[in-house]
């Protein structure tokens, strides 16, 4: 399970791939073909998981078993009409263990021989249960609390120096679900990541500056505190895209479903001032750990953070951006991970629209264009 590069570099020549995510509430795909150094869209699509299981809803968190999530799949890679065998899968952040540490200042072979012995002090299970990666932070850290985080990575690295290394561990039932998921289909599952880095790479650009990504999911909210491509801090809300249209549905005394595709056509542009109270309230709990997130940083590290990127199924909902910004007083973007690929002119604004649901599988599909 290699190490995602944040950077993407193709070379020449022709080869297609799919991207999958396999979220909470829906399956994304996403096809690209490699095409004279550049990545090419060639289809996409999006099934949700709750009409296939009782007592779900489009946009609700569905408990779905492998047999269930293996129908879904199939019939999107189907109706999508994919047709790469190459994949690579998204495993979700909360089936994750990501640390950044301090190791002796080593070789990276002779690191890659104490990370085993080193995992045990912060991966608080069996090591025999999780698959375990790393990467060794290219930048030597600088000793001073003031100064910004990395310093230049050509800088020689001394022995009373320390190496930070980026240490991951996933719970090996995950891979085992996803493995059993897939492997009815007819695709070539060789690449498997963290959904947090395949969001890195298709929706962020920070130019080394710090940036918190904001993952609205059906179920929860993620937050990530980045720089550098590195996971520095992450957290976990449990308010969601769900929780908004259950507000919805509560203000206006309406069902679920009513309330899901009112939140899609309207957002916060709805007219009514209470249901946009109710809405509000749920965007309050989520901003407020944003902003107590953005106060530990800034307060550890001496640093600003520059921007806040919204991604995941309910970012581009509209009036969002205007609300958070207001809330956090940071300039927000919406991800827009279709800016990534080539794709026609006609379709620029509408996958600009429903980028934000795609970041994930956006981000799988340049890995496994990787190789």
């Amino acid at each position: 399970m290699p190490l995602p590069k944040i950077l993407s570099f193709f070379t020449a020549g022709k080869r297609n791939v799919v991207g999958i995510d396999i979220g909470s509430s829906a399956v994304k795909v996403v096809q690209v073909r490699q095409e004279k150094g550049v990545a090419v869209l060639e289809t996409y699509g999006s099934l949700a998981i709750g009409p296939y299981v009782e007592g779900a809803e489009i946009g609700q968190y569905a408990n779905a078993n492998e047999e269930v999530l293996h129908t879904v799949l199939s019939a999107l890679l189907q109706e999508a009409k994919v047709t790469a065998s190459l994949a690579c899968v998204s495993i979700p952040f909360h089936s994750s263990l990501i640390s950044l540490i301090e190791v002796p200042a080593l070789s990276d072979e002779k690191i890659a021989q104490t990370i085993p012995f080193e995992a045990k002090r912060y991966i608080p299970v069996p090591l025999e249960d999780v698959s375990l990666d790393w990467f060794v932070v290219p930048q030597a850290l600088l000793s001073r609390d003031d100064a910004p985080i990395f310093e230049d990575e050509n800088m020689p690295v001394t022995q009373e120096e320390k190496r930070k290394v980026l240490l991951i561990a996933i719970h090996n039932h995950e891979l085992i679900k996803h493995k059993n998921i897939l492997g009815k289909t007819d695709l070539n599952t060789k690449y498997f990541e963290i959904e947090i880095f395949s969001t890195l790479r298709s929706s962020v650009y920070d130019g080394g500056l710090p940036v918190i990504v904001v993952d609205i999911g059906a179920r929860s909210t993620k937050l990530y505190v980045v720089e550098h491509g590195i996971i520095l801090r992450s957290f976990f809300i449990n308010q969601g895209g769900q929780n908004i249209s259950q507000a919805i549905a509560r203000a206006e005394n309406m069902s679920f479903k009513e309330a899901e595709h009112k939140k899609r056509e309207f957002g916060f542009t709805v007219e009514d001032k209470g249901t946009r109270h109710a809405m509000a309230l749920i965007i309050d709990e989520i901003f407020t750990e944003a902003n107590n997130a953005i106060v530990d940083f800034e307060q550890r590290y001496h640093q600003s953070i520059s921007k806040i990127v919204l991604t995941g199924g309910s970012a581009s909902m509209k009036g969002l951006l205007k609300e958070v910004e207001t809330k956090t007083k940071i300039s927000v973007e919406i991800a827009n991970p279709f800016a990534r690929l080539r794709h026609p002119a006609l379709l620029s604004e509408t996958l600009k629209e429903t980028g934000s649901e795609f970041s994930v599988a956006v981000g799988a599909a340049l890995r496994a264009l990787e190789g």
